[in-house]
């Protein structure tokens, strides 16, 4: 009986673990996901300029979200990457888990790393197209319980403007 107990509380006290690491882990983690979902944590509305999370030299920034193939990722950086087959296992291109920013910068990627998905996820139209780090701005908005980034829309005259995506 005494066994069955510990055993029970080993696999309570795990699954509480596994779940205050999956919503406060990201408080003692390091890197641009960690910092961005930090961010996204503040709540719907926070706006901020991508630059502000990192620390190296880019110019721009992809975005990648699920099953994404080695052809799609290859026309969106506008150069063949073959580290791309090495973020896991279960790879971008077959799981739903998690998404990749990517960062560039001189015809390579400079920077890259796997996001939780829903802390932020990625707004479908920012998915595999290029953000230039000056126009790089963006807001958490609140989706069915998933916290989103959208692109920040500047307004001028009236009229919306959405600059500064890179062709690949």
């Amino acid at each position: 009986m005494r066994l069955i107990r510990n055993i029970a509380v080993v696999l309570v006290a795990a699954v509480v673990a596994w779940t205050v690491w999956g919503r406060f882990g990201y408080l003692v983690r390091s890197g641009v996901g960690a910092k961005l979902e930090a961010r996204a944590r503040s709540g719907a509305g926070t706006a901020f300029k991508l630059s502000e999370l990192t620390d190296f030299k880019w110019e721009q920034v992809i975005f990648l979200g699920p099953y994404t193939s080695q052809e799609k990722v290859d026309q969106a950086l506008g150069f063949h990457w073959p580290e791309f087959s090495s973020y896991g296992v279960f790879g971008l291109q077959v799981s739903d888990t998690f998404n990749l920013l990517v960062f560039t910068g001189s015809g390579r990627v400079v920077y890259a790393e796997k996001t939780r998905r829903c802390a932020p996820d990625f707004d479908k139209s920012l998915e595999s197209i290029g953000v230039l780090r000056s126009v790089a701005e963006f807001s958490i908005e609140d989706r069915r319980d998933c916290l989103v980034l959208v692109r920040q829309i500047k307004r001028s005259n009236n009229s919306l403007q959405l600059t500064g995506y890179a062709s690949g």
